[in-house]
């Protein structure tokens, strides 16, 4: 009687020791999977920083871009401002008559 109880006790313990040892390889699974979700996202994230820096670069280059583009713009103006005023006041363009008309459309520029 006493021998039967102990077998029944200790196929329990052996059941929960058989449990224990399932949940225990489930936990380092689970651990193994989390730890290359962990790697993926830390790749991931080296990435999209190596991303944000590149496009804050381009950023720079854009702004750069479009400062010279204002001046670009500027210096055309003026330059056909200049090219006008001179088209207009040359000696030869002095009996032109609708003269008055290009030097508002040279002030316009």
């Amino acid at each position: 009687m006493e021998r039967d109880a102990l077998n029944t006790e200790l196929e329990e313990s052996q059941t929960m020791v058989d449990a224990l040892k399932r949940d225990k390889k489930h936990l380092r699974d689970e651990i193994g999977r989390k730890d290359e979700q962990l790697a993926l996202s830390s790749s991931n994230t080296a990435q999209l920083e190596e991303k944000l820096e590149r496009a804050w670069s381009m950023e720079e280059v854009v702004v750069k871009l479009e400062s010279i583009a204002g001046r670009l713009e500027r210096n055309c103006k003026s330059r056909a401002h200049a090219q006008l005023y001179a088209l207009v006041t040359t000696p030869r363009c002095r009996n032109w008559r609708p003269v008055e008309p290009a030097f508002a459309l040279a002030r316009g520029l």
